[in-house]
Parts: structure tokens; sequence; C-alpha cells
């Protein structure tokens, strides 16, 4: 299980990506855009009902980066780190 925001479930899927261990989440960030969109409740009771509950496993895509890191939401890079940065 990974209880915390996006960058949490990635750094846990950073750990695990390759393997066959399945991922909980607990949604406890601020926006919680990966628990929304594989539509994970955000209420504590819900999601607990729901975890309890006969569920199946479900595959998600994400993205490698260069070398170093899974992301599986979205990725984003603000203007003045892309107008720095060479075409290369």
């Amino acid at each position: 299980m990974a209880a915390g925001g996006d960058g949490t479930v990635s750094a846990v899927i950073n750990g695990i990506v390759g393997t066959t261990i399945p991922l909980g989440i607990i949604p406890a960030g601020t926006g919680n855009l990966l628990a929304h969109d594989l539509d994970i409740p955000l209420e504590s009771e819900r999601r607990c009902r729901a975890y309890c509950r006969k569920h199946k496993l479900r595959k998600i895509d994400a993205m490698r980066i260069g070398k170093r890191a899974i992301f599986l939401n979205q990725f984003s890079a603000s203007a003045a780190v892309v107008n720095e940065t060479a075409p290369k």
C-alpha cells in the first residue's frame, strides 16, 4: 500500500515496476489525481469498504523518462526549465 499523494505513489511504483507486486493506493495527498483517475474513493470509510470487498487487479500504463523515473499520471516542467534546456 502507498499512502500519500501522486509523488508518493510514483516513488513506490519506481521501487516495484517490472515485478508482479500489486499496489494499493491510499490517497492522502493534495490533488490525488491518480486515485481520482482510478476511481479510488477519497473518503476513508468508502475506500476501506472498496478495498475489503472482492475486487480485481488491473494494470495501468506508466511512462519512463530517461533511465531515472517512472511517471504514472502526468509529467510537467516549468517554462523556465524548458527555456533553459537544450533541444538535444
